[in-house]
């Protein structure tokens, strides 16, 4: 019985994961390395999204560019240009990102 507790236990402390912020920037894009002259964004409102790594295909110390993928996915699955006031953290073997989206009017 005491076994099975501890298993329990052990799978509700596994299950718990810590969300530690990376960093925070005021403009990011991985489309757009900065604003057109004259061009005006129109914004979308809150995005979030989330990039994980299979931890089981990449080697200790090799989790690069995660920032990078995280931003990119957010771009793609909200259709947005640029996310402003993003913040992004790590969760477990994942990066999200969360701010606002905005697009480049045409």
């Amino acid at each position: 019985m005491k076994k099975l507790i501890l298993v329990c236990m052990g799978f509700v402390a596994g299950a718990c994961v810590h969300r530690v912020e990376l960093m925070q920037a005021n403009a990011v894009s991985m489309t757009h390395r900065e604003l057109p002259d004259g061009a005006k964004l129109s914004m979308i409102g809150p995005i979030s999204s989330r990039y994980c790594v299979d931890r089981f295909k990449v080697t200790a110390g090799k989790h690069i560019g995660l920032i990078d993928e995280a931003t990119k996915a957010a771009e793609a699955e909200h259709k947005v240009d640029f996310i402003l006031h993003a913040n992004f953290y790590e969760e477990g073997d994942c990066v999200v990102v969360e701010g606002e989206g905005a697009r480049i009017n045409k």
